[in-house]
């Protein structure tokens, strides 16, 4: 495992830590669908039958919902209207468990709307309603309530849809207040004026609107390059990130050569989704500390897992392993064993003099304790399995709001770390079966102690059950062993 794929799966499991705020404008997207039945009989235009209809929040209320995919912390500063709209995007987010506390409602504004009519999966037609200037008392509003709650979170996205929220004064504000608190900004432009969201650690545009804030034709990659860094001379910008081609990914930073993310060759590309996912993604990461230039591969690839999918989608942090993992990002998939392949391996490690030692754990957000854990279990033996809890396992014995992160992540993460050699997907039923087939020469019992059965079977061949928080035991079974 080389040092750059256990950075990038330990980068990906720590996005849940993350706090993320996101204003801006907050439309409903309404998608009607139906099935094509040729040309209407009283005008040349599609006729379309079965005919059915859904909503989705848009805009920043998608960005959260991409960072809701991704497990982040996270807060929606926006204004709606009292109508309808406004109420069904309200409970659209509510069915989620998004906070809205930021979402300040006025009668005298009306929620944007955008509404797509589509055949199959083509786009027929979009109808836009709602939006407008918001009044100045709700402005007001939203204002103070950013610049009370900022400081409980780690990042900022600045989700401008020119729909009305962010007014040049209102965005003016929010722009000194995210400075003032240190806090690294995001921003996803509408027109031109790139100035008015600078300064901004990343600026997440497309290849038309840096056409028209250049001035210069593109036409291919380093078209795009050379339009950013026209943009970021002029502005106190740090980052541009760009869509390219069919799902890939231009992260152009001020210095130093860019980044370009390939997308899923194997998938179908929609856009819906991918760049909301992908500012969700960036966010989330510069938020934990990483480097700009990894958050952009990180963001890069859950754009890609996004626009993979038909409709608004999201991706996940298991998405994103997988899709850095097919790029070779990430290369853990040698440590994962299958249970089937345990007595093999077991005979293996003993046919070499290798004592084999096994724990099991939820490790949840692995921190410094649990890998501390790890080592002292690792000192115990020479080769070293870990069982990872399933999902719904942990949540039997955690409760409802457990795992933070899937099981994958979660094995991912494990894989990531040079003291573990294999790395095993528990069930349901937990280990014993593994157990069994294993035979370890050294139990480790990890964050619950290993059931009474696991003990006395792995006593009943000689073998050592120790507890990996006590250091003066793990040293003693590993003296024994010698």
């Amino acid at each position: 495992m080389s040092h750059r794929a256990a950075h990038f799966a330990l980068l990906v499991n720590a996005l849940a830590s993350a706090r993320v705020l996101v204003i801006g404008d907050a439309p409903l997207e309404r998608e009607v669908t139906g099935a094509p039945a040729g040309l209407a009989p009283e005008a040349p235009v599609p006729l379309l039958n079965r005919v059915s209809s859904q909503a989705h929040p848009g805009g920043a209320a998608a960005i959260l919902c991409a960072l809701e995919a991704l497990r982040v912390e996270c807060a929606l500063a926006t204004v709606t209207g009292t109508d309808a709209a406004g109420r069904e995007l309200l409970a659209a987010l509510g069915a989620r468990g998004i906070d809205t506390d930021g979402v300040v409602q006025h009668e005298r504004y009306a929620t944007p709307v955008r509404e797509r009519v589509l055949s199959g999966s083509q786009t027929l037609l979009r109808i836009d309603h709602g939006g407008g200037e918001v009044p100045s008392a709700a402005a007001e509003r939203l204002i103070a309530w950013v610049a009370r709650v900022i400081v409980h979170f780690d990042a900022v996205v600045i989700a401008d849809r020119g729909l009305g929220v962010l007014g040049r004064d209102v965005l003016a504000r929010l722009m000194v207040i995210a400075t003032a608190a240190e806090r690294p900004v995001i921003a996803e432009p509408h027109g031109a004026e790139l100035g008015l969201y600078s300064p901004c650690r990343v600026l997440r545009t497309s290849p038309a609107a840096l056409r028209r804030a250049s001035g210069l034709a593109i036409e291919t990659e380093a078209d795009l390059t050379a339009a950013a860094r026209l943009v970021m001379t002029g502005h106190a910008v740090q980052a541009v990130m760009v869509a390219h081609g069919d799902g890939g990914t231009l992260y152009v930073p001020r210095e130093g050569e860019p980044v370009r993310i390939a997308p899923d060759p194997d998938a179908l590309f929609d856009a819906t989704g991918a760049g909301e996912s992908a500012s969700a993604a960036m966010a989330a990461a510069l938020a934990i500390g990483a480097d700009a230039s990894d958050a952009a591969v990180i963001a890069g690839a859950a754009a890609a897992c996004a626009g993979g999918r038909r409709g608004m989608a999201a991706a996940s942090a298991e998405d994103i392993l997988g899709m850095l993992r097919r790029a070779g990002r990430i290369e853990d998939g040698a440590k994962l064993v299958a249970a089937g392949a345990l007595r093999p391996l077991a005979e293996g490690c003993r046919a070499a003099g290798r004592r084999i030692g096994f724990m099991e754990g939820g490790f949840d957000l692995l921190d410094a304790d649990q890998v501390d854990r790890i080592q002292r279990a690792r000192a115990a033996c020479d080769f070293l399995v870990v069982g990872v809890e399933a999902d719904a396992a942990q949540r039997r014995r955690r409760g409802a709001m457990r795992p933070v992160q899937p099981q994958e992540v979660r094995a991912a993460t494990l894989a990531a770390l040079d003291l573990v050699d294999r790395v095993l997907l528990l069930d349901e039923e937990g280990s014993a079966e593994a157990i069994w087939t294993l035979r370890p020469d050294v139990l480790v019992e990890g964050e619950e102690p290993a059931l009474p059965a696991g003990r006395e079977f792995v006593r009943s061949y000689g073998g050592q059950v120790v507890a990996s928080g006590s250091a003066r035991r793990i040293a003693l079974a590993a003296r024994k062993a010698s």
